[in-house]
């Protein structure tokens, strides 16, 4: 007899077999929700099914915290998922870790395109960016005519802000025609003299905003000459809008708490001004009245003869040091040019001096070598008729007239004998 198995052991194997299954690990599955439904755990069960077969699937918390929108029966979706085994029933199910609703994937790659084509080109560069009044008075609000998010608005503005006149640009917020009317209504409005324009719009799904993630109007928001603040969806939704605008607020009546200041804070602060200002009057008074009282206790109102006279001798008294200190200075210099002058008088005469005694020392050096001085010693100079100087008898011929200079006098002679 052929070995059985049990039930457990089938279903184990077959659970096994299935969640180790790499290709069943990871699985991207499109289909039709039905009996949704939501769990107070936070968990999300419901069924996808197509034309032919049906499979429950399961979302627990810590996924289902991440969704971006909510789901409902009828919705088509893609999800990824796992394969899992109950093994107490014999049936498995899908694991859910994302969803989202088919063609919404393509929206967040146009999304992105968008938004990084838009970036390149500097759209989101903050030099487009308004500066927004701190105390604005004319608002306009583009957004629909009716729904929550436009009376919350009202409601915040009235509390906040009642002296701003706001107006109303009504437009299209979700359809094929809105991006184009919530141009129109952005031209219309820059060319009013408000102080800023709000566009606004409550939450919805990523098709139901996509008015706002259109180019023409993050074009048309940066090209407008007043800031822009938007205030679409909900806090977690972003749009390209939210990128183009001087100011992004999370939600419409965010919007209005962000660019309105409290009136009661404003009110507050006006008193407190007051009452600095007064402060500040009164010390101004009372130092004024303090000033006037020193004024008029003062020695110069009570005895305005005394002072002038007690200046006018205080001003001849200072014309008495000046003569003094003036003779003073004439003095002290008369005597330093008397020294001066003796200084350089001294300084030539000795210099004259040394001139005499170097004179008298070249003088010395020259007789010392003069050809007279020899002359006094006995020597004599023998010259021609041409006055040439004779120092060898060979050249003179007898009977020649020579000139003897002596040291004093000259001779005149004629040779009559030689010795050479």
């Amino acid at each position: 007899m052929e070995k059985s198995i049990s039930i457990s052991q089938l279903n184990f194997y077959i659970k096994r077999s299935l969640e180790n299954d790499i290709f069943l690990m990871n699985l991207n599955v499109e289909g039709e929700i039905s009996n949704i439904k939501y769990h107070p755990t936070g968990h999300i069960y419901f069924t996808l099914k197509d034309e032919k077969s049906r499979v429950n699937a399961i979302m627990f918390s810590s996924y289902a915290k991440n969704l971006k929108e909510s789901f409902k029966d009828g919705d088509k979706v893609i999800v990824k998922c796992k394969i899992g085994v109950y093994e107490a029933s014999g049936s498995y199910q899908l694991y859910v870790s994302s969803m989202n609703k088919l063609g919404i994937g393509n929206l967040y790659i146009e999304f992105e395109r968008l938004k990084k084509k838009l970036e390149e080109e500097g759209i989101f560069s903050p030099k487009y960016k308004k500066p927004i009044k701190k105390y604005p008075t004319k608002i306009a609000i583009i957004s629909a005519s009716t729904g929550a998010a436009l009376q919350d608005m009202r409601t915040t503005y009235l509390r906040r802000w009642p002296i701003a006149d706001i107006t109303l640009h009504p437009s299209l917020v979700q359809g094929k025609e809105a991006s184009k009317d919530i141009v129109k209504n952005i031209k219309e409005a820059s060319a009013c003299d408000y102080d800023l324009i709000i566009i606004a719009r409550g939450g919805g799904s990523i098709e139901d905003l996509w008015c706002f993630n259109e180019e023409e109007v993050a074009r048309a928001i940066i090209e407008c000459p007043l800031p822009i603040i938007s205030g679409v969806g909900h806090e977690i939704d972003f749009t390209i809008a939210d990128f183009a605008s001087s100011l992004r607020a999370p939600t419409p009546t965010a919007a209005i708490e962000m660019v309105t200041p409290n009136i009661d804070d404003v009110l507050y602060s006006i008193v407190e001004l007051d009452k600095r200002l007064l402060n500040a009057e009164k010390k101004i008074i009372e130092k004024n009245k303090n000033k006037i009282n020193e004024l008029q206790n003062s020695y110069v109102l009570k005895n305005p003869l005394n002072y002038l006279e007690n200046k006018k001798h205080y001003i001849n008294h200072l014309n008495e040091k000046l003569k003094s200190f003036s003779n003073y200075i004439i003095t002290e210099n008369r005597t330093k040019l008397e020294l001066f002058t003796l200084r350089i008088n001294h300084l030539h005469q000795k210099n004259i001096e040394n001139k005499k005694s170097l004179f008298k020392q070249k003088v010395s050096e020259l007789e010392s070598i003069s050809p007279l001085k020899v002359l006094s010693r006995g020597y004599s100079i023998v010259t021609d008729a041409n006055n040439n100087v004779i120092s060898d008898s060979s050249k003179v011929k007898l009977n020649q007239n020579l000139k003897i200079k002596l040291a004093k006098g000259n001779l005149q002679v004629e040779v009559k004998g030689k010795e050479e």
